[in-house]
């Protein structure tokens, strides 16, 4: 998860790329670990687009099949869900948390991490020795962990100019276990999936039916100047 990426300095580094600007950088070869496009990108027209060229090499490492990926992967690796390996998490207090596999992944699909440590030693790439999750936790744990200080200045007595966009997943559109659940998403929570506005924000955006590629919800319990969105998968367009 990400606070373990951070602790195991899984991080851009000086010259690294965020996902965003990997995507407009024309990168000759993408490596997606669980990525869905339709769920998991800002603008999944933008991200199939910069995935889709033939000068782009793709492998997708996914617990479940997908139409996007399927167009646009040179290589599909069948990986383990969640609930099918041992692993650990950070929780938010730094807590470093671990879980034994529940059921047996189908078929051959194996866990990502061994995915990757096979294609590390094809590659012959070093520091890719282990045998089991615990050996990367012992690791990980026993490490000097280097804390990533922000020092982005926020003035909260300033007033903020135009309209406020609040952006969430829908509770069961969080991660592809909750996704690929019938049952799951035809509960209303499910199906939620608007922008909620009052009339009057709706009126100075010039928007009626779509904002942000999101169905528009006309909800007088949303402050003026500000649009509260819960998305079941990704937005295409720019933001106003």
């Amino acid at each position: 998860n990400t606070l373990g990426a951070e602790m195991a300095g899984f991080v851009p580094g000086p010259g690294g790329l965020n996902v965003n600007q990997m995507l407009s950088e024309e990168m000759r070869a993408y490596v997606l670990l669980d990525v869905y496009p339709s769920y998991d990108f800002h603008h999944v027209d933008q991200a199939l687009a910069a995935l889709s060229p033939d000068s782009s090499f793709v492998i997708a490492m996914n617990s479940f099949e997908d139409d996007a990926l399927n167009a646009c992967a040179d290589v599909l690796l069948p990986i383990a869900s969640h609930f099918e390996t041992s692993g650990s998490h950070v929780n938010i207090n730094n807590d470093i948390q671990s879980f034994a596999a529940s059921v047996k992944a189908p078929e051959e699909a194996k866990p990502a991490w061994k995915v990757i440590k096979v294609l590390a030693d094809l590659l012959e790439l070093p520091g890719f020795h282990y045998v089991n999750s615990t050996q990367v936790l012992s690791e990980v744990s026993h490490q000097v962990h280097k804390e990533h200080e922000y020092d982005h200045q926020v003035d909260l007595n300033s007033k903020a100019e135009g309209v406020q966009v609040i952006w969430q997943a829908s509770p069961y559109a969080t991660d592809a276990l909750l996704r690929h659940a019938p049952s799951l998403q035809a509960t209303k929570l499910g199906q939620l999936h608007a922008a909620f506005m009052n009339a009057d924000t709706a009126k100075q955006l010039g928007v009626e039916q779509t904002y942000l590629g999101v169905p528009v919800a006309i909800d007088e319990s949303v402050a003026k100047d500000c649009v509260f969105v819960s998305a079941k998968q990704s937005t295409n367009g720019g933001q106003s």
